[in-house]
Formats: C-alpha cells, sequence, structure tokens
C-alpha cells in the first residue's frame, strides 16, 4: 500500500497523468487515477488456425468472444478508465503475405478454409477459371475448402487472398468488439496494438 502511494505521488510530481499499459491497474483503479487497460486473447473453443488467429467462422467464436470480453465488467463503471486494448501485437500480424495465404498454408481443415471457398466460387463460377485466374492447373474449390493445400500462391491469387483476408480480419475484430461494447458501453476501445503499420488489407 505504501508503494501505491508512492509511485502514484511520483507520477504526479513529475507530470504524467495516466497509468501507461501493463501498469497494475487495480493500484490505479483504487486511487481513481486515469489508466488503460489490456485484454488477453483467449479462445478455449475455437480451433487457432494460423498462429494466433481463432477459426472466425467457426460456430464457437461467438461464445469465445463473449468470454474474452468478459473480464471489462470489473471496470466497466470505473470512471478513471480510459480504454481498453483489445490485445498486443497479434502474431498472426508478423507476415507479410496477406492472412489468408497464412490460414490457406498452414490449416488443412477450418471453418474460415470453407467460407473462403464459397467467396471464391461467386467470384470464380467454375473450377478451371478460378485455377486460370489463380496460375495453378487443376486448382478446384474443393482443394482451397479443405485438404493440406499443395501451392504456393502466386501473383493471380493475391486479390482474392487479400480481400478475404480483411472479411477475416474485420469479422475477428467485429466479433470482439461487440462482445466488449455489451459488458462496457462506457470506455474507449483502444483496439489492438499492431506491430507496425498493418497492410491495406
Amino acid at each position: 500500500p505504501r508503494w501505491a502511494e508512492v509511485a502514484i505521488a511520483q507520477l504526479r510530481l513529475i507530470g504524467f497523468n495516466t497509468f501507461g499499459n501493463w501498469s497494475d491497474w487495480q493500484i490505479a483503479s483504487k486511487a481513481g487515477f486515469p489508466y488503460v487497460r489490456q485484454l488477453e486473447p483467449h479462445f478455449p473453443r475455437t480451433p487457432l488456425i494460423f498462429r494466433d488467429m481463432p477459426d472466425v467462422f467457426h460456430p464457437s467464436f461467438p461464445d469465445d468472444c463473449s468470454a474474452y470480453a468478459a473480464p471489462l465488467s470489473e471496470t466497466a463503471n470505473d470512471p478513471a478508465l480510459v480504454g481498453y486494448f483489445l490485445m498486443n501485437e497479434p502474431q498472426w500480424g508478423f507476415v507479410d503475405e496477406p492472412l489468408m495465404q497464412g490460414i490457406l498454408l498452414s490449416c488443412p481443415d477450418c471453418e474460415t478454409r470453407r467460407a473462403f471457398a464459397r467467396f471464391l466460387r461467386q467470384r470464380h463460377a467454375t473450377d478451371a477459371q478460378l485455377a486460370a485466374a489463380w496460375g495453378i492447373p487443376g486448382l478446384t474449390f474443393s482443394a482451397v475448402a479443405g485438404g493440406p493445400f499443395r501451392h504456393q500462391p502466386g501473383p493471380g491469387a493475391r486479390a482474392d487472398l487479400e480481400e478475404f483476408s480483411t472479411v477475416v480480419a474485420a469479422r475477428f475484430f467485429d466479433g470482439l468488439t461487440a462482445a466488449c461494447r455489451r459488458v462496457d458501453p462506457n470506455h474507449l476501445n483502444l483496439g489492438g496494438r499492431y506491430y507496425t503499420a498493418p497492410p491495406l488489407w
């Protein structure tokens, strides 16, 4: 308790007006000192499909979003809370290629791949048209939907991969954001702390 008093007094003395992320936010809350906090990703019922990205089309994802947001109930009515970060530097972001490419090459069976195949079927009516667009002879929608993907996507696949990466990222962040807003409608959602400038998708 003495340490908390001294630390907060020192912060005020040198002109800080908030506790930063990774600080002891419980101490700040008790003292009424403005602070931010960070949620920790955990998806116990939803399979991870590329590093720490969950299968956002899996039926368990909404329930895991609700569990993810539940800790915000502790601070939902705290006037000292400025806002919360959804996560820090998601590991699926440490790539140069589109997110969907990582999913396609690393996850042989997931709902997101099946959703991607449906998306591609709307853009390329037949297997032959898909194979031509991607520059991969013999490529089929079934090969995209599941099973080990044995082709390295080339330039012709880039637009499809990027556009569906946007769909996956939006579904991920929209799911978390809606769940958090249900628990805490009073504070700022400060988003995910991306490790650098995010790619356009």
